[in-house]
């Protein structure tokens, strides 16, 4: 169970500035993976310059009740180059989506419909 972060997975750094064309972070890789997940946030990523989340599997747990202010299964913000493929939900997972924040949609490879 996560709490007080942004998601089970948080690329959080902290950093003076954030710049979309300058990533804090680089080349980190989410893969092969399985998420029991009770809430909607699974990856929360924040300045990232290639990131790979891909062939993990998400599974709906009911142990808790969703609680997070996040309504979204992944959130990138001023992010280059991201890729989500292979993913497989399992049960009522609450979102099946990503939210983008100050970056370009064109940074996004995906195959989440």
């Amino acid at each position: 169970m996560y709490q007080f972060c942004e998601a089970i997975i948080s690329i959080d750094p902290v950093i003076p500035a954030v710049d979309s064309l300058k990533p804090f972070h680089r080349n980190i890789t989410i893969e092969g993976n399985t998420f029991h997940s009770f809430d909607y946030p699974v990856l929360y990523a924040l300045s990232v310059n290639g990131l790979r989340f891909s062939n993990n599997r998400i599974i709906r747990s009911h142990q808790y009740q969703p609680f997070h202010y996040r309504k979204h299964l992944l959130t990138f913000e001023a992010c280059l180059h991201i890729e989500v493929k292979g993913n497989v939900f399992e049960g009522d997972v609450l979102a099946k989506d990503i939210c983008l924040k100050t970056m370009d949609p064109g940074q996004v490879s995906t195959d989440l419909e």
